[in-house]
């Protein structure tokens, strides 16, 4: 399954700059990996909301604590266009299902 979870990141300034995760919203999830990315090209259902400023496609495998086999991340610059992950997040996974 191609699970689409937006995400709000700030730069915590208070400490160190570093991008923080303040919230996370999943939005759904498509069987088909081509209807996952139409949906994230056409902003179906507008998964920016005015606040998500990452999104994160995830295929996550089925049963119980579910592998993560593939993530894709895209930042909002008008639309959601496709970017590394930020660095902050590497080793964070299944922001689908948590």
């Amino acid at each position: 399954m191609w699970f689409i979870t937006s995400i709000v990141a700030r730069e915590n300034t208070t400490e160190r700059p570093v991008l923080m995760a303040d919230c996370q919203r999943t939005f759904g999830y498509y069987k088909d990996e081509s209807e996952a990315h139409e949906a994230i090209a056409e902003n179906r259902c507008n998964m920016q909301e005015c606040l998500y400023n990452y999104l994160v496609l995830e295929n996550i495998d089925e049963g119980i604590h579910p592998e993560v086999i593939s993530e894709e991340w895209f930042r909002w610059e008008d639309k959601w266009v496709p970017c590394e992950k930020p660095s902050e997040f590497l080793g964070i996974v299944n922001w689908g299902l948590g």
